[in-house]
């Protein structure tokens, strides 16, 4: 096999002068591909014209032309360098493939009618899947601390989750920068990672090699609140990685900032607690829902909170009402109290058995009696069919009232 032409693109391929190759055997500079090319030279019949894409080892791409040429005993064989339109050809499957897999997680992130944490997870779960990663993370930070407030494991992987919830910040902060796109970072070295994620890299067992991070931050305000990670994904994917992790930590930023304005509305500022919104919600819930279960029911009142305010000032009031908050959250979970007024709160547990809610009550009326615990009065009801939910607060505010003119009466004091 001869040269007897070479262009100049060529020549810079093989690294030699077109001079030099003019005229010389390919076995002078090539090896590893005369097996190949005398198999697709020597195989062909006799005025049949071969042609087919060669990939070398070195990473070109060929298309090749062979035939019978005008010198007889002869074949000649044409090679074209194709690695532009490969690239170009790379580039837009990658392109389709980012886009396609940005499509599904859109629609994942962005149902109004799913919950915010099956949401997140459902997408945490399918960018994993997709890009056959171990673990896909989402921390927020809070002050000094950032947190793992979603995770996603390939199974049979140990979770690092409750190993990451206390993470210095600091170890965090990646100089985005001093890398060509701001927005998001991918990491192959392993000593790099382990230099920047130090405590991250430590919350797994001393066997397991953290080879690739792939991360992006998301913001609140114009200031960098959490950021989605990707540990140990399959680098050969024909992907955009970088492009594909922004979109979804902003998809992911604006679920988490939908949750903390919800929670905002649904918090009560004082005590913490819910407020009178999502008390109403659930009322209107159990009222319209096919199904029925049921639902222990508290209503209490908080005595002498205006005492404190008109005595001691509102800051004792508020002292006041945040005792009771926590003295109620502490008998029945916080989850399920409800601050409906100044000094009423509410008890909807929707997920206790009679027992166990009358368990509840028993241990918040004994609290009541250690020094100093405030003075909290309560109506207490069972409700077996969620649809009269309201029926039975009514009956629960009742017994309370009835309980609260006793009260002042024994006192000899009158609201």
């Amino acid at each position: 096999m001869q040269y007897i032409y070479v262009n100049q693109a060529y020549a810079e391929i093989m690294g030699q002068s077109r001079e030099k190759l003019l005229g010389n055997r390919m076995s002078n500079f090539v090896k590893h591909k005369l097996a190949f090319w005398i198999k697709v030279i020597c195989g062909a019949s006799d005025g049949e014209i071969r042609q087919g894409t060669f990939h070398s080892r070195t990473g070109h791409w060929y298309e090749y032309i062979t035939a019978k040429s005008s010198v007889p005993e002869t074949r000649s064989l044409v090679m074209i360098n194709i690695d532009e339109q490969k690239r170009s050809q790379h580039e837009i499957k990658q392109k389709q493939n980012t886009t396609n897999e940005i499509v599904q997680m859109s629609e994942i992130l962005n149902v109004e009618n799913d919950k915010l944490e099956t949401a997140i997870s459902k997408g945490l779960a399918k960018l994993g899947t997709d890009l056959a990663a171990d673990r896909v993370v989402v921390m927020e930070g809070e002050g000094q601390y950032a947190k793992n407030t979603y995770s996603w494991t390939l199974p049979g992987l140990a979770s690092a989750q409750k190993e990451q919830q206390k993470i210095d910040v600091a170890t965090l902060k990646v100089k985005l920068q001093e890398q060509l796109n701001h927005d998001s970072l991918f990491l192959t070295d392993q000593a790099e990672i382990a230099k920047r994620f130090p405590e991250i890299v430590a919350a797994y067992d001393s066997d397991y090699q953290l080879e690739n991070v792939l991360l992006a931050q998301f913001y609140e305000s114009g200031r960098v609140s959490g950021a989605v990670i990707v540990e140990d994904l399959d680098a050969s994917l024909n992907m955009d990685f970088n492009n594909l992790i922004e979109l979804t930590a902003d998809f992911v930023g604006a679920k988490v900032m939908g949750r903390k304005l919800e929670q905002q509305r649904d918090t009560d500022v004082l005590t913490k607690l819910n407020d009178r919104h999502p008390y109403l919600a659930k009322l209107n819930y159990y009222k319209k829902v096919k199904a029925s279960r049921s639902i222990g029911v508290a209503f209490m009142d908080l005595n002498g909170l205006k005492e404190a305010n008109d005595e001691l000032g509102h800051d004792a009031g508020d002292e006041l009402l945040i005792s009771a908050g926590q003295i109620i959250s502490q008998a029945f979970g916080r989850d399920y109290v409800y601050r409906v007024g100044g000094d009423e709160f509410v008890v909807l547990d929707d997920q206790s058995s009679r027992t166990e809610f009358e368990s509840h009550c028993a241990a918040f009326e004994k609290a009541l009696t250690q020094p100093a615990s405030p003075s909290i009065l309560i109506g207490a009801e069972w409700c077996p069919d969620s649809h009269y939910l309201r029926e039975a607060v009514e009956r629960a505010d009742r017994k309370m009232r009835r309980q609260k003119n006793d009260f002042y009466k024994s006192h000899k004091r009158y609201r």
